[in-house]
């Protein structure tokens, strides 16, 4: 790369012949420190934010995680006291059905009795 010396002697001059305002440096330099204080607050404060979102996501996440686990056993004894009314029922039904079979028995008896009186 080639460099005009020509060309940086003169840019150095009218650097030379610029007047400087140190008053409007200071200014500049009192506001670029300003700026960079509140820029490190704000980075501060998102990084809080941002610690504060991470730990609430995680006990969201655990939350959710033990929800899910307890509803998970609440099913599964759902299902087994259903299974076991299920089979409760089939007895009963049996049950009734006997039933049935002896009141057909007592009706047979009670006529027959009837009978019977009529008889006597």
């Amino acid at each position: 790369m080639h460099v005009d010396t020509n060309c940086v002697v003169r840019g150095a001059a009218f650097l030379m012949s610029v007047p400087l305002d140190l008053e409007l440096f200071q200014t500049l330099e009192s506001r670029a420190n300003d700026l960079s204080s509140n820029l490190s607050n704000v980075i501060q404060r998102l990084q809080t934010q941002m610690r504060q979102m991470s730990s609430s996501t995680a006990e969201s996440s655990e939350i959710y995680k033990q929800s899910i686990q307890k509803l998970s056993e609440e099913i599964n004894e759902c299902t087994g006291k259903t299974v076991e009314l299920i089979t409760q029922c089939d007895e009963l039904d049996k049950d009734l059905a006997q039933l049935h079979t002896l009141s057909r028995q007592i009706k047979s008896i009670d006529k027959a009795l009837d009978q019977l009186q009529r008889a006597i």
